[in-house]
């Protein structure tokens, strides 16, 4: 018999606050050196017997905090699937390399995006919110299980050992630098720089898994029958382009243009990705079990590898011995 759901004041809003997107929790949290996080906005913690559908994310807590996707665009998630799971663990050590397909895999089914009537696809995410999406989706599926990621860590207060456990609204993969920060355009969605010596401009946004994807198969393609430079390959993903309609012409075209760029333009490049992977920084956050102090920090990994986000933690707990 399912169970009856009393329909109060206080359910009516919370499902009116799920619909509009707003169905997150604030905790607040100590400011300092080791704990960056000043307000944790959590949208995961505390899910509602009736909520079984899609739900809306605040684009808020994602490493990107949302900046470098289109204006109003929505992004809602759901809990994987039994088959999903299988699907994603079924990976043994020397297919490690199908790790990312698996991941896409994933985000494809359980992440949705839109704006109005404009569907996006999983692949218009993010690199550098892929896997925070991912350990997002791991909340939703196991709200209900008992299936703790913990990480060992030392209190910085009093030594003590201080275990973490890993949640997506308590982990930080990103610290924004202020300095870059600076050549933000909030309408062009991406950071715009000028040359002041020879006028020339770069737009610059971090890739998306589809961009990554385009590149990788330009270079798995043509590298065994044209000289490619792999690494500027990897650079040119930052680049604005029109990724979308972006075939192999356009970005030999691309490539060969850019040996027309200034020493200024290359450098700029070259510095700002640099200066960008400083930022990724994965981190999760929690408390002294001994002293209680806030901003204790653990580095951000899965102790079983990527593949074992979806399987059940320490499994012999919740077994016991058959009788024979």
């Amino acid at each position: 018999m399912s169970q009856k759901i009393e329909i109060t004041e206080d359910v009516i809003k919370q499902m009116e606050e799920m619909e509009s997107g707003l169905y997150i929790q604030e905790v607040k949290t100590e400011t300092t050196k080791e704990n960056p996080i000043k307000e944790v906005k959590v949208f995961l913690q505390d899910i509602p017997e009736f909520n079984i559908g899609w739900i809306k994310l605040n684009k808020d807590l994602l490493p990107s905090k949302g900046l470098f996707y289109e204006k109003d665009i929505v992004i809602e998630l759901t809990p994987a699937t039994t088959q999903h799971i299988k699907d994603f663990t079924s990976l043994s050590e020397d297919e490690s390399y199908k790790t990312n397909e698996k991941i896409n895999a994933i985000l494809s089914t359980c992440l949705r995006i839109s704006k109005g009537s404009r569907r996006f696809t999983s692949k218009d995410i993010l690199e550098i919110d892929k896997i925070w999406l991912l350990l997002a989706i791991r909340d939703l599926t196991f709200h209900k299980i008992s299936n703790k990621l913990i990480n060992p860590s030392a209190c910085p207060k009093c030594t003590s050992p201080a275990n973490i456990e890993i949640f997506s609204y308590n982990s930080s993969f990103f610290e924004f630098n202020d300095e870059l920060m600076n050549f933000y355009d909030e309408e062009e969605r991406c950071f715009m720089f000028e040359i002041k010596e020879t006028g020339e401009t770069l737009k610059i946004k971090p890739p998306t898994i589809s961009v990554s994807s385009k590149v990788d198969n330009y270079y798995d393609k043509y590298s065994n029958i044209k000289k490619i430079d792999r690494t500027f390959l990897n650079e040119i993903q930052y680049i604005d382009l029109d990724w979308y309609n972006i075939d192999v012409q356009t970005l030999d075209k691309n490539v060969v243009d850019s040996f027309g760029w200034s020493v200024y333009k290359i450098t700029l490049l070259k510095k700002f990705i640099s200066d960008f992977k400083s930022q990724i920084k994965m981190k999760s956050f929690g408390y002294c079990d001994s002293c209680g102090a806030e901003g204790v920090s653990t580095k951000f990994y899965f102790r079983g590898g990527l593949l074992s986000i979806f399987t059940i933690q320490n499994i012999y707990s919740h077994v016991r011995k058959c009788n024979v």
